[in-house]
């Protein structure tokens, strides 16, 4: 499979078009480009299917779907020489925003077949799920507290149906209850933490920028903290961040860091968008960790 691209997709995303697919199996046929399907079929398979074509030494593994699916499809291409595509198309493609790859089919694959290659920094989480400790990547960003509530409780169909909208109506439901504070250790200094944000990219949830200086291609982390047990404190931080003030709030911090503990148990934890588990947990910075494919 050394001159083949292989593409994973999820035929069961509401997000899914045959016909896209198509069009990009017709695309790399006319431009004499050896394109391998890969449908997902399960939970996690996307990382079975990527352990398949390692030792198989595909020209490029693409994932086709939104960030929750880059982030599976990355979890076992860290420290790999083969590179990661992206054809974006789920509910926010933030990594995609962050890499300036386009959302149209065509053109994101016309991407690809230049392999221009990126090599990008991640973060690496150890948490606790089921009683068990686990560990993942993640491209993007770990959300601890709220947010990570609301990705634990999304309503998948009101999620089809309304795409960014169930968000929407989860973050009132969320916001209407008593969050629980958290220890935050950041630089050898503690922090009282209803919400942080551990981010490897400026954007989030779309084109809001809740940390203008992260960058998968940075040495640090940013981090934006509120430092707040208040309900209304983290209603107005929401509405700030839509007006991009955010940073003028009283109770936010942003931070630079390589390394997060925190010590509270039973926080929610999200990453890349989608629930993991709980804390206690621990957050490091993986330098030069994946190759990915990116303009020119």
């Amino acid at each position: 499979m050394q001159n083949t691209f292989a593409l994973i997709y999820n035929p069961t995303s509401h997000r899914f078009h045959q016909k896209t697919l198509d069009q990009i199996q017709n695309y790399m046929d006319l431009h004499s480009k050896n394109l391998k399907l890969f449908p997902t079929e399960y939970a996690n398979h996307a990382q079975e299917i990527v352990n398949k074509l390692l030792p198989q030494k595909p020209r490029a593994i693409i994932a086709m779907g939104g960030d929750g699916t880059i982030n599976e499809v990355a979890q076992n291409l860290i420290h790999q020489k083969i590179p990661l595509g992206i054809i974006p198309s789920g509910t926010a493609n933030v990594l995609a925003l962050e890499l300036d790859i386009p959302n149209d089919p065509i053109h994101a694959i016309e991407i690809v077949i230049t392999e221009n290659i990126k090599t990008i920094n991640v973060g690496s989480i150890s948490y606790m799920s089921q009683d068990k400790k686990l560990s993942r990547y993640f491209l993007l960003m770990a959300g601890i507290g709220t947010d990570a509530h609301i990705c634990k409780n999304i309503n998948t169909n009101v999620k089809k149906f309304l795409g960014k909208g169930a968000y929407g109506l989860e973050t009132l439901r969320s916001i209407a209850k008593k969050s629980t504070c958290f220890d935050l250790h950041i630089n050898e200094k503690t922090y009282l933490s209803q919400q942080a944000i551990v981010s490897n990219s400026r954007f989030y949830g779309g084109k809001y920028v809740v940390t203008p200086d992260a960058s998968p291609t940075q040495e640090l982390f940013q981090v934006c903290t509120l430092n707040s047990d208040s309900q209304f404190d983290l209603l107005h931080l929401l509405l700030k961040i839509g007006i991009q003030k955010h940073q003028k709030m009283k109770n936010i911090k942003l931070l630079s860091t390589n390394d997060i503990k925190i010590h509270t148990q039973n926080i929610d934890i999200q990453i890349d968008g989608d629930y993991i588990g709980q804390s206690p947990c621990d957050i490091t910075r993986v330098h030069s960790a994946l190759n990915i494919i990116t303009p020119k």
